[in-house]
């Protein structure tokens, strides 16, 4: 892990800003390097008041920001358009593997290959393996064991908390 590649959530409190700072402190001793609080930043909810934002940038010793940006490619901030964000990850991948031979690929390589819809551009007509429900079922069945993600989604919706 690299200090520079962490981000750390926790709750908009004093004390809280305290146990990061202890948790810091904490990691510095350890691993025998120094945090650089002015090459980190700290972000805020907008409904975040202006004096709790300031006591926590004090006692962190770090600037507000209002954007880290992105990390590891989806931005760090999702508004309300959750589509458009995931849509733009989902093009990139589909013209990295538009010029994937599926012949040349291991099963493994195969199933992620028809997963996104056999490489196929928009434009032209994407060919159709099988059905969604085949390809959900076991493999000691003749399915891919591909997740349905409705039902997948239904089960995580209802698990106790």
């Amino acid at each position: 892990m690299f200090a520079d590649d962490t981000l750390l959530f926790g709750r908009t409190t004093i004390q809280e800003a305290q146990v990061f700072k202890s948790i810091l402190h904490t990691y510095e001793h350890w691993s025998g390097h120094l945090v650089s609080v002015q090459k980190s930043a700290i972000q805020f909810s907008p409904n975040m008041d202006e004096g709790t934002r300031e006591a926590i940038s004090e006692i962190l010793g770090m600037p507000e920001i209002i954007s880290h940006g992105t990390y590891l490619g989806p931005p760090t901030t999702i508004g309300a358009s959750k589509k458009a964000i995931f849509n733009s990850i989902i093009d990139r991948v589909k013209a990295k593997v538009v010029d994937w031979k599926p012949r040349l690929l291991s099963k493994a390589g195969k199933e992620v290959f028809i997963n996104i819809g056999g490489g196929q551009e928009d434009t032209k007509k994407a060919m159709h393996w099988a059905s969604w429900d085949k390809l959900c079922k076991a493999k000691s069945v003749g399915g891919l064991c591909f997740r349905d993600l409705r039902t997948f989604n239904q089960a995580l919706l209802s698990k106790q908390v």
